[in-house]
Order: C-alpha cells, then sequence, then structure tokens
C-alpha cells in the first residue's frame, strides 16, 4: 500500500555524530514524496515515526527510530533554517546512494542557507 519514493534515508543522533557508545541506539532519518492518492485527497502527513523498542523505559542499543518526513514538511523545515533538517542536508544517504532528487538537492543546498 505504502508506494512513498524515498529521496533520501540517512543514520542520525549519535551515530551521524560520532558521539555514540556501546548502548546507543541507532536513529534514521528518511525524507519521502508522499504517495499520489494522499497528494491528491489532501491527506499528506508531516512525518511519522517507526521503532522497534516494546514496552516501557528507555531505548537500548538494539533498538532502531525512524523518523520518516515529507518532502514538502523537509523544505519548510530547510526554509525556517531548522538545524535537524539542514544536518540531514549534508548528511550521506545510508545506502550510499543518491537519487537524482537527493543530487539535486544537494547540488544547491546553499539555497537554504540563512545569515
Amino acid at each position: 500500500m505504502n508506494d512513498e519514493i524515498v529521496v533520501i534515508d540517512t543514520i542520525f543522533g549519535s551515530h551521524l555524530y560520532g558521539t555514540n557508545d556501546e548502548n546507543s541506539d541507532v536513529d534514521y532519518k528518511r525524507v519521502v514524496i508522499p504517495n499520489k492518492r494522499d497528494v491528491m485527497l489532501g491527506r499528506v502527513f508531516k512525518s511519522r515515526h517507526e521503532n522497534t523498542k516494546s514496552g516501557d523505559g528507555k531505548n537500548t542499543s538494539d533498538d532502531t527510530d525512524v523518523e520518516i518526513i515529507s518532502l514538502h514538511y523537509f523544505f519548510k523545515l530547510l526554509c525556517e533554517g531548522q538545524t535537524m533538517a539542514l544536518d540531514i542536508l549534508h548528511a550521506e544517504p545510508e545506502d550510499g546512494k543518491d537519487t537524482g532528487i537527493w543530487m539535486e538537492l544537494r547540488e544547491n543546498r546553499e539555497m537554504f542557507y540563512t545569515s
């Protein structure tokens, strides 16, 4: 059912910044183009979360968190100068593959810089 197009899937959090240790969970950020049905029906989400954690308490090193961000909301965050979005804009794709959309965004990322 989910026919979203992944623009980038990248590591985030302590693993991106090099501050992770043996107890750190793994965080990802994924920017997607929402599926066309949701776009046409005006049901495009801003972001949503998926994680492997079950139960209460703090995440462990076995847990993975993924924040999925729609492309339109990602642009909004970039235009606001949000650090999280700018960090994603400078991150490398997790799979090492640049989509055409991601390559174009990275080539023009200075458009989102503020003074």
